[in-house]
C-alpha cells in the first residue's frame, strides 16, 4: 500500500508540476502577475513567497493550480488598465498562456521518453522469424513444453514470419486447439496446442475472452544517439496521441462506453504495479499520463484549457469580448460537465478497481 501511495503522488506529482509550470513559466514570458504556484489543492502543507507569487504545496495531490491577475473577471478588482491582469492581454498571448499546460505536458513526455532511450536503447526482433523470448508461467506454451530460443514455424497451418502471424490466429479464438510447428537446435517439431483464456475490457467496457499462448518475441537492445533517441520518442509518442484521439472519438460518438474511463484510483492502482516492474516502468507511466493529460485538457470543455481556448476563438470571431454574465454561463456548463465526468470516474474506479 505504501508502494502504491508513493508511486502515485510520484507519477501525478510529476505530471501535474510540469503542467502547471508551462501556464506558470507562459504567464511570466507574458508579463502577467502570478499570485499562486500550488502543487496539490488546499488545505496548503507548506509555501513561502517570492514576489507577487506564494509557491506552496497543497494536501490534495489530485491536481494543482497557478492563479493569475485577472483569471477570474468577477472579482472586480482586477478589471481595468492593470498591465500584469490577464484580461488585459492580446488574445494570442492569452492562447500561448492557456495552451502551454498542455503542451508542457507532451514535451515533458517527449524528454522522458527521449531519456529512456538513450540510456536503455531501442528493441529490435527478427522481422523474418518469431523466436521465443520469454514463456510465461503455467501458461499453454510452458506446458506444451516450448522454450526460450525456439523459433515458431507454423501455427493452425499458416506460416509465422512476424509475432502479428500468431496474434492474428490466436487473439479471437480462446479455449481452442491448433497445431503448433517449431524448430529446436535444427529440429522440427510440432504438438497440439490450446488456447487460454485471458479476459480484458472491450470499447463497450464489457470484460471478453481473448486467447493467448503465453509467448514473448525474443528482442535485441541497440545502442542509439540522442538524435535517434529523440526521433524514436516522438514517434512513440505520436502512436499514444493517435490511439488517446481515437478513443476519445469513440466515447465522443457512442462507440465507446464512459465505463472504460478510469480516474486517481485507477492511476494509483497501476502506479503501483509500474514502481513494483522497476523504475523504468514507472517513467513509462509517467509518459503515458502526460499525453493524455495534454489531450485531455484541449477537449472544449469550458474551465478546462481547451475551453479557454475555445472562448478566445468565439471572441476572435466575433471580434468583441463576451460578457461577464455570457462567461459565467460558459463556466457553469463546463463545470457541471466535469462534475459528471468526475462522479462516473470515480463510480468506474471503485467498481473496477475496488470491487471487481
Amino acid at each position: 500500500m505504501i508502494v502504491t501511495i508513493l508511486a502515485f503522488i510520484f507519477v501525478l506529482g510529476v505530471v501535474v508540476f510540469f503542467h502547471e509550470l508551462g501556464h506558470f513559466l507562459m504567464a511570466k514570458a507574458s508579463g502577467v502577475r502570478v499570485y499562486k504556484f500550488s502543487l496539490g489543492f488546499p488545505p496548503k502543507m507548506i509555501g513561502f513567497k517570492k514576489g507577487d507569487t506564494e509557491y506552496c504545496i497543497s494536501w490534495i495531490p489530485l491536481g494543482g493550480y497557478v492563479k493569475m491577475a485577472g483569471e477570474n473577471p468577477v472579482e472586480g478588482e482586477e478589471l481595468g488598465d492593470d498591465p500584469g491582469s490577464l484580461m488585459n492581454k492580446p488574445a494570442w498571448k492569452k492562447a500561448l498562456i492557456f495552451a502551454a499546460g498542455p503542451l508542457a505536458n507532451y514535451f515533458t513526455a517527449i524528454i522522458i521518453a527521449t531519456g529512456l532511450f538513450f540510456f536503455l536503447g531501442k528493441e529490435q526482433v527478427d522481422p523474418e522469424r518469431v523466436v521465443i523470448g520469454l514463456i510465461e508461467e503455467n501458461s499453454p506454451a510452458a506446458e506444451l513444453g516450448l522454450k526460450p530460443g525456439d523459433v515458431i514455424l507454423s501455427i493452425a497451418g499458416n506460416d509465422v514470419n512476424q509475432l502479428r502471424d500468431i496474434h492474428e490466429v490466436v487473439v479471437d479464438s480462446p479455449n481452442q486447439e491448433f497445431n503448433i510447428v517449431w524448430e529446436r537446435n535444427g529440429q522440427t517439431m510440432s504438438a497440439m496446442i490450446e488456447t487460454a483464456a485471458d479476459t480484458i475490457p472491450n470499447y463497450q467496457g464489457e470484460m471478453v475472452a481473448r486467447g493467448k499462448i503465453g509467448i514473448a518475441q525474443a528482442t535485441d537492445t541497440i545502442p542509439v544517439g540522442v538524435g535517434e533517441a529523440f526521433i524514436l520518442a516522438n514517434r512513440a509518442s505520436w502512436r499514444v496521441t493517435v490511439l488517446m484521439a481515437d478513443i476519445v472519438q469513440k466515447l465522443v460518438t457512442g462507440r465507446a462506453s464512459p465505463k472504460i474511463l478510469g480516474g486517481p484510483i485507477m492511476i494509483a492502482k497501476v502506479s503501483g504495479e509500474k514502481a513494483r516492474e522497476g523504475f523504468v516502468s514507472l517513467l513509462d507511466l509517467v509518459v503515458l499520463i502526460s499525453i493524455n493529460l495534454a489531450i485531455l485538457n484541449l477537449l472544449p470543455i469550458p474551465i478546462l484549457d481547451g475551453g479557454h481556448l475555445l472562448l478566445l476563438l468565439i471572441e476572435t470571431v466575433r471580434r468583441k469580448p463576451l460578457t461577464l454574465k455570457q462567461k459565467a454561463i460558459f463556466q457553469q456548463v463546463g463545470l457541471a460537465i466535469l462534475l459528471a465526468l468526475m462522479v462516473m470516474v470515480f463510480y468506474n474506479d471503485i467498481f473496477n478497481n475496488l470491487m471487481g
